[in-house]
């Protein structure tokens, strides 16, 4: 259980820090060079929207997920593990049925 624990922080770790450097990626084009300035002012738009939405999911995931979550973070793993051990009979464990 803690190995599963320790993943799950481990991916979401690494979602915010792809997160953030998808958002870096989008600013990094934002200056596109055309002879036509409707197609740059398009282009720079759509880029900036592309970047906003990368640093909004960043921002909600860092919400949701805490500020202090790394992979080697144990904080909550035993309240975790004490919250599923009491309450087993309440999830279905399809693990390995095909379900």
């Amino acid at each position: 259980w803690n190995e599963e624990v320790h993943l799950l922080k481990e991916e979401m770790w690494r979602t915010r820090q792809f997160l953030a450097w998808r958002a870096k990626e989008w600013e990094s084009v934002a200056n596109l060079l055309h002879q036509d300035a409707q197609i740059v002012a398009g282009a720079a738009a759509y880029v900036n929207r592309q970047a906003a939405i990368q640093h909004a999911l960043l921002a909600h995931f860092t919400v949701l997920w805490g500020a202090g979550v790394s992979a080697n973070d144990t904080a909550g793993e035993d309240e975790i593990t004490t919250y599923f051990t009491e309450n087993e009979d309440d999830f279905d464990d399809d693990e390995g049925t095909g379900l």
